[in-house]
């Protein structure tokens, strides 16, 4: 758990960093839970489409399901702000969200309609399963509402096995929610959502810069696997392996990420204060392509208060120090971007997960210490 110790000595120096810097990580973690379902979509991309300057060949699409997949997030996280409740209603009000209309997926041969926060009226995987090698252990639909119910009193310590520590509670509820398959779609991201606010709410992450779902990137097929031997063999003791050495991974990778992040900026600020000269319009500019990530010389006369000429002149000096990137190469109409933290939280996203839809399976158990 030492992992877990240095990322909450690090949590509050994100609360230092400003607003938007703050947002990029719910921002990453959102996309790196789509390239976990195999949706890879780039933050890098993500933040030039919003900052109306879409990058050519990315799927407007894709980056509508980035846009839900944000506000699942957010909104999953005002809701444990104002009722502290971690429940099905509230993985029921995720899924409707990250969905945001009715679909269909593929489980074999059979394709099934998923409606946004409703759970399945159906059976998956129909007319594709050999029952002897390949039995349908996923709850039959009519007993989908009860099993979530159970697993509402688990959660709030009511059912059998209340008590468990906090890092077993979670690796349990992470593996029922699969066991169970509430959703006909999109199942996988809602989990991964449903658990990281799961993970807040037993005090075991603070703030949300918690990176639940980048370990999955490289790793979704031993997820993967370590799920299919709870399903298949009820081998319980290695899905908690794996949980408990996920979660401290993505521990790791967070306060790396949070170091990294917050080193640059303070470096960056520490150049600033060196300076000689223009040292007020410089650090007035700083401040404001900080806020913004991606900028025009008109819009920081416009939010800095600084005149047209200054502006350009600490535009200069921040490239000279590697700080800030024009983009367009033009002499007008120029287009500047936070660079070097652009990049820092860029790093590993868009990266579609290795592997199939579905690990094969398996019958060999790793240990994950």
């Amino acid at each position: 758990m030492l992992a877990l110790g240095r990322l909450s000595g690090l949590v509050n120096s994100v609360g230092r960093l400003p607003p938007r810097l703050q947002e990029l990580f719910v921002w990453r973690e959102a996309l790196m839970a789509m390239s976990v379902a195999k949706l890879p979509l780039s933050l890098e991309d993500l933040i030039m489409y919003e900052a109306g300057y879409p990058p050519p060949g990315v799927p407007e699409q894709r980056v509508a399901t980035a846009r839900r997949a944000i506000s699942a997030h957010e909104r999953g996280l005002a809701r444990l702000k104002t009722t502290g409740a971690v429940d099905s209603a509230l993985m029921r009000e995720l899924h409707l969200t990250l969905t945001g209309e009715p679909r269909r997926n593929k489980y074999g041969v059979s394709s099934h309609l998923g409606r946004p926060g409703a759970y399945r009226h159906t059976l998956l995987w129909t007319g594709n399963l050999r029952r002897t090698n390949w039995p349908n252990l996923r709850s039959p639909p009519a007993r989908v509402p009860a099993l979530m119910r159970n697993l509402d009193d688990f959660l709030a310590d009511r059912g059998p096995g209340s008590g468990n520590q906090a890092l077993t509670k979670a690796a349990i509820a992470h593996a029922q929610i699969e066991l169970v398959y509430p959703f006909a779609d999109d199942a996988c991201r809602t989990n991964l959502h449903f658990t990281g606010l799961l993970l807040r709410s037993l005090a075991l992450t603070s703030r949300p810069a918690f990176q639940l779902s980048e370990p999955l990137v490289r790793y979704r097929l031993d997820y993967l696997q370590a799920l299919d031997l709870v399903l298949y063999e009820g081998n319980w003791e290695n899905w908690t392996h794996f949980f408990s050495w996920w979660i401290l991974n993505a521990a790791e990778r967070s306060a790396a990420l949070i170091s990294r992040v917050t080193t640059l900026r303070a470096e960056h600020m520490a150049l600033i204060a060196d300076l000689k000269r223009s040292k007020p319009s410089v650090a007035a500019v700083f401040t404001t392509l900080a806020g913004d990530l991606v900028t025009t010389p008109k819009r920081l006369v416009a939010n800095s208060g600084i005149t047209k000429t200054p502006v350009y002149k600490a535009l200069a000096i921040l490239e000279e120090m590697g700080i800030a990137r024009e983009l367009t190469g033009f002499a007008r109409y120029r287009l500047y971007r936070y660079e070097p933290l652009i990049r820092a939280f860029a790093s590993g996203t868009g990266l579609p997960a290795p592997g199939p839809a579905r690990a094969p399976r398996t019958y060999e158990a790793p240990r994950y210490v």
